[in-house]
């Protein structure tokens, strides 16, 4: 909600609740800072908490996970980069329902 209008202006017009952003923005601040929390609290009860081994901490699943997923993105951009597909383009709208 907060970098939606810059990203995608007519997507961000067609919101129906709280259609005003001077209304919206702030929910949307409270939920970044709400999760970043529950993420921050999370990730430190795992890591302090004891483990018999590295693989039962779900942190470092996550972050494995998450890497492999990046990796994975980063070679499909750069596959359709390379095969000339204008991204920007591509993604500016979706798809129909």
């Amino acid at each position: 909600m907060l970098t939606l209008p810059r990203h995608n202006p007519s997507l961000a017009r067609a919101i129906t609740v709280l259609p005003d952003a001077a209304h919206r923005n702030p929910f949307a601040v409270l939920a970044v800072v709400v999760i970043a929390g529950f993420l921050a609290v999370h990730t430190i009860k795992d890591l302090t908490a004891p483990a018999a081994a590295w693989y039962f901490r779900s942190t470092w699943l996550w972050a494995a996970v998450m890497a492999a997923g990046t990796i994975i993105y980063a070679r499909e951009v750069a596959s359709l980069k390379g095969a000339g597909v204008d991204l920007r383009a591509r993604f500016a709208a979706l798809p129909p329902e």
